[in-house]
């Protein structure tokens, strides 16, 4: 499978079994704010690793001691939270990133999946301008 065409389902099989990496994270996300933002930069500037992939509609299972466990929430605003986001990613930076967004279904709930390519060298650093 391509890496940078990831399901939300082989996404979330990754964080039970390793929990957060570098290249995954998970939000319960109800409006695009500076965490998700931050989030989106992280990727696109992290040297080597190809980007990463934010989850959204996901978030860490409070009552799993193990800490791997994750609750599927979902997302009750996709295409405003898919037109913020589009938004804000084209404006917050001093570039302009253009992350693939998808809208998926985990566990009958729908969840987004935002995968952020690592940013060309030459265009590095990427940063919040405001």
């Amino acid at each position: 499978m391509n890496d940078t065409n990831r399901t939300a389902e082989d996404l979330l099989q990754e964080l039970q079994s390793v929990d957060e990496s570098h290249r995954i994270e998970a939000k319960r996300c109800t409006q695009i704010d500076r965490s998700v933002m931050e989030t989106v930069w992280a990727f696109g500037n992290e040297p080597g690793l190809g980007g990463g992939y934010l989850i959204l509609g996901v978030v860490r299972d409070p009552n799993d001691m193990f800490g791997t466990g994750y609750d599927i929430v979902g997302i009750s605003n996709p295409d405003k939270l898919q037109s913020d986001l589009a938004s804000q990613c084209a404006s917050v930076f001093n570039r302009p990133l253009r992350p693939r967004v998808t809208v998926e279904s985990l566990q009958a709930k729908t969840v987004i999946v935002v995968y952020v390519p690592e940013v060309a060298p030459t265009d590095k650093p990427i940063y919040l301008s405001n």
